[in-house]
């Protein structure tokens, strides 16, 4: 792993994971894991592999969302969900094998082409609620609902499949003692967090990720976000105590109908929310 001439960490690109992947290039890389293109070479098949830094498998914690993520997309089963194939441990650290998508998420797309035409920014959405209305019935709150982890996926020219993605922190609420958080601990993202998960993970429900998708439409149509600050601190205030800024100052093509659905996500009273994933489905019809 390390030349022990430097201490620098060997290249990855052409090494075997558990005899059968071999990893080609690098797709991305976040904090805890790096993305990597791969194949199976016992079947000629192409695959996403997210493997772990082996820095971080160290910790139970950490270990436990990295495996998470595996287990709730597994169980879900919906064209609209990441397919997940395999979750494994090898010397390079723990890994999950994923299918391979083409295309970019949600907000590189924004970030290179700006604030999306009405039609595209609610085909993207409507699609992602189906999978997140597939995660919902499998009694699974997913808690980082954000551009970042809504894939574009382009499984053959001209046809858009929107992935919806990393489960990570979801919260399996059908299942008595799973996806317990203590108070005051933050997960999530928190430009996307509800009100209430700022106050806790753990006591939220399905309209904590309507609040999310409201914020992401929200984003796709303006290109900014509903809630923004210099600080984490800043963050959460405008999440928790500060209207967002109305649409029709931002872009005045938007049809009314459409930005009520975004002011009744954002509506600071889950109770005032859409009640499913299936009613703002309908609602932006």
């Amino acid at each position: 792993m390390v030349c022990p001439k430097t201490d620098e960490l060997m290249p990855l690109a052409g090494r075997m994971l558990d005899a059968k992947f071999r990893l080609v290039s690098e797709l991305g890389s976040g904090g805890m894991s790096t993305v990597w293109k791969a194949e199976n070479v016992l079947v000629r098949r192409n695959v996403a592999i997210k493997l772990m830094h082996p820095e971080f498998a160290r910790n139970p914690r950490t270990l436990a969302r990295f495996r998470n993520e595996a287990t709730s997309a597994g169980r879900i089963g919906s064209d609209q969900i990441c397919d997940i194939y395999d979750f494994g441990k090898s010397d390079l650290g723990p890994y999950i094998v994923m299918e391979m998508l083409v295309g970019q998420d949600l907000g590189d797309f924004v970030a290179s082409r700006g604030p999306l035409d009405v039609d595209l920014s609610v085909l993207v959405v409507r699609q992602a609620l189906i999978g997140l209305s597939a995660a919902h019935s499998a009694g699974i709150v997913h808690r980082d609902v954000k551009p970042e982890n809504i894939f574009l996926h382009q499984p053959a020219p001209g046809r858009l499949l929107v992935k919806l993605m990393d489960f990570g922190i979801s919260k399996f609420s059908a299942e008595v003692g799973e996806g317990k958080t203590a108070a005051g601990v933050l997960m999530g993202t928190p430009e996307y967090m509800s009100p209430e998960q700022t106050e806790g993970a753990a006591a939220v429900d399905e309209r904590t990720d309507i609040w999310a998708m409201g914020a992401i439409l929200y984003f796709t149509l303006v290109a900014r976000e509903a809630f923004t600050g210099r600080t984490l601190a800043a963050v959460l205030l405008e999440v928790t105590m500060k209207a967002h800024k109305p649409l029709p100052e931002l872009r005045s093509d938007l049809p009314p109908g459409l930005v009520a659905v975004v002011d009744r996500c954002l509506n600071k009273d889950p109770t005032q929310r859409y009640a499913s994933a299936d009613e703002m489905y309908e609602a932006l019809a």
